[in-house]
């Protein structure tokens, strides 16, 4: 009986260890492990073939490619993307990507085009192309694709443009590397029905003109560095849809917004750079404002900002300012008055003050704005220090919104004690029903 029951307890633990042996992902469907595939590098998706007979042809069929050519072996690296395409089933690639950094010697760009197309001809829906030579015309013409990045830079592309250009893309991403060349105004100017676009990187040493013509573009994000201040781009945006603006490091850039007309958020940031280091920076950043001041939300980060700048902000609900070597209270009052129907407001100074500000006294508009007895709810102000000047802003939008709800104070460095500061906020008047909270960052 004993060496029965024994038998038994031995035959559960092996069956138990050979359970925990099992190989579960190999029991997936196939539909699935092709899915994991997907995410890996194409190498590396490859390499999974010595796992088990069940794998050895998995990644033949695998939706996604991705080629990246960061090894020393060239001849290496066109035999195997070439290999792959040869062996490769005839299902349709979802998503190609394709990074050859630099001019690699001996490098066969009719090869290289031979696999773009061959994507193609796959009804490819995500390209990601890193190149320095010849970007083939089927690329722009393709009906099936959705998504296209290019990452230029480098020596001058042969870019061989039809007159109309990508019939069904929806996002479009261009990452310059300081290329020596002047990027097509195609690429941007023949997006019929692009929705989404991004231009990042960094330039040059040279002047670039982006006319950026897209009839359903809805959201458009720039974030190009600039090299030096003796160069300035130019965008041209014509997008009557254009509902979404992100423009980074734009100190430089002059932007023709007049036909720009469905703008509901705009977040703005303006370089590390003033009027006295830049002559046109003044016109430039009244004209960008005035080009925006249709937006209902504003996200606005500078370093240099006069109240000469602002435009009337008639739709403005809420509006997030973040000042970096400006003083917030000496531009509060004409933003209040300007944003009559403002309703949230943050403003964060990460302005380094010295004693000579701690002292200064708030001079409070003569009436008292709009959107301070009508609409402004919800007030944030970051790196409070609790100075004469700042306790005289608080106290004025305390004793003055009508409708305010809540007060957020954010604080560091202080002037006075906390528990005095706070004693003295107690006798403000303000509304009932408003909140008044101190967070310690």
């Amino acid at each position: 009986m004993y060496l029965q029951v024994r038998n038994i307890s031995l035959s559960n633990e092996m069956n138990r260890v050979a359970r925990v042996r099992e190989d579960r992902i190999s029991a997936l469907p196939k539909a699935v492990i092709r899915h994991i595939l997907s995410f890996l590098p194409t190498l590396d998706s490859v390499r999974t073939t010595v796992l088990s007979k069940r794998w050895n042809n998995m990644w033949a069929s695998v939706s996604s490619l991705d080629f990246d050519d960061d090894r020393d072996d060239v001849r290496y690296f066109f035999r195997f993307v070439n290999c792959v395409l040869m062996f490769r089933d005839s299902s349709s690639i979802q998503k190609f990507q394709l990074k050859i950094s630099g001019e690699l010697p001996g490098i066969d760009v009719d090869c290289v085009e031979d696999w773009i197309c061959a994507a193609v001809r796959r009804n490819v829906v995500v390209f990601h192309l890193k190149l320095y030579y010849r970007i083939p015309r089927s690329v722009f013409t393709c009906k099936t694709v959705r998504a296209l990045r290019l990452d230029v830079g480098g020596s001058p592309i042969h870019w061989d443009y039809p007159s109309a250009c990508f019939p069904k893309l929806k996002f479009l991403h261009v990452t310059m590397e300081r290329p020596e060349y002047e990027v097509p105004e195609m690429v941007f100017s023949s997006c019929p029905v692009v929705e989404d676009m991004i231009i990042d990187g960094s330039a040059n040493n040279d002047n670039y003109d982006f006319n950026i013509c897209a009839p359903e573009l809805k959201s458009l994000s720039v974030c190009l560095a600039d090299p030096s201040d003796q160069y300035e781009n130019n965008f041209q945006v014509n997008a009557p849809k254009l509902e979404k603006l992100v423009l980074e490091s734009v100190f430089l850039s002059n932007y023709n917004l007049e036909t720009v007309k469905s703008l509901v958020s705009a977040s703005i940031t303006f370089d590390a750079i003033s009027a006295y280091e830049f002559e046109s920076f003044p016109t430039r950043a009244t004209a960008l404002l005035a080009g925006i001041s249709n937006v209902k939300c504003l996200s606005l980060s500078t370093h240099s900002f006069e109240v000469s700048y602002l435009t009337a902000f008639n739709n403005l609900k809420k509006l997030d300012m973040l000042l970096h070597k400006c003083k917030y209270w000496e531009l509060l009052a004409e933003l209040l008055y300007r944003a009559p129907n403002l309703e949230d407001m943050v403003l964060e100074d990460e302005t380094e003050c010295g004693n000579e500000y701690s002292d200064l006294p708030w001079n409070p508009p003569e009436a008292v704005p709009i959107c301070l007895s009508s609409h402004l709810k919800t007030i944030t102000i970051k790196g409070f220090k609790g100075s004469r000047v700042e306790m005289g802003v608080a106290k004025y939008l305390l004793n003055s919104g009508q409708v305010l709800n809540k007060l957020t104070l954010y604080t560091g460095f202080l002037y006075t004690e906390a528990e005095e500061m706070k004693k003295e906020f107690l006798m403000f008047h303000r509304s009932m029903s408003c909140q008044v909270e101190f967070i310690k960052m």
